[in-house]
């Protein structure tokens, strides 16, 4: 993990509600990119802009766990009770239960993006 990846989760970690700012942080960790002569969000390795604008990572779970989808046997699992903070699990499906990669933050959405970030990275 580099560094610039991991001010990244600092940052997330920090967040205690969604954040466009850094939804486009992590749209850029992904490797997109924007291009200002089209104004336009363009995939990794295309020319070619991304229909939809910057997901919303950390405002839902399930975009938050496209970034880890197309990852190979990859499982996910959030929780969140009451006033508790929110939890969030990655996992290698084939791997023992225990090397699952948590997080907690104030949303499952945000605990769910540092989750799937942390593994992407690693």
């Amino acid at each position: 993990m580099t560094e610039e990846q991991r001010a990244l989760i600092a940052k997330i970690e920090a967040a205690t509600e969604p954040s466009r700012e850094l939804d486009e942080a992590v749209y850029v960790s992904l490797g997109y990119w924007w291009d200002s002569g089209e104004s336009e969000w363009c995939a990794p390795d295309s020319p070619r802009s991304e229909p939809g604008g910057v997901p919303t990572f950390t405002a839902h779970s399930e975009i938050a766990a496209t970034i880890i989808s197309d990852m190979e046997d990859m499982c996910w699992s959030v929780r969140k009770v009451c006033d508790e903070p929110a939890e969030a699990w990655c996992w290698n499906q084939y791997q023992a239960p225990n090397t699952a990669l948590k997080a907690t933050a104030r949303t499952t959405a945000i605990a769910l993006c540092i989750a799937a970030l942390k593994v992407r990275f690693a």
